[in-house]
């Protein structure tokens, strides 16, 4: 008789759960990367809220300049 176990009164092969458990965690995998494909991006970031024009440009500016720090500076040297 081939290896197996007994769940709920059935005779399970190791076959069946090998195949069950792949299975499994092939969908929980390309379920989590389906959800994951709408991550946010550049283009998908929250509108800036402010009190006066002032402060909003100020925000931009300040965006625009730590972007362009993030984007010369050097990567660490380890």
């Amino acid at each position: 008789m081939a290896g197996g176990y007994n769940i709920l009164g059935q005779f399970i092969k190791s076959e069946y759960l090998v195949i069950a458990t792949f299975a499994t965690v092939g969908g929980l995998t390309y379920s989590v990367k389906k959800s994951m494909a709408g991550a946010p991006n550049k283009e998908n970031i929250p509108p800036i809220v402010a009190s006066s024009q002032e402060e909003e440009n100020f925000i931009k500016e300040f965006i625009k300049a730590a972007e362009a720090d993030d984007s010369t500076s050097k990567p660490a040297q380890h």
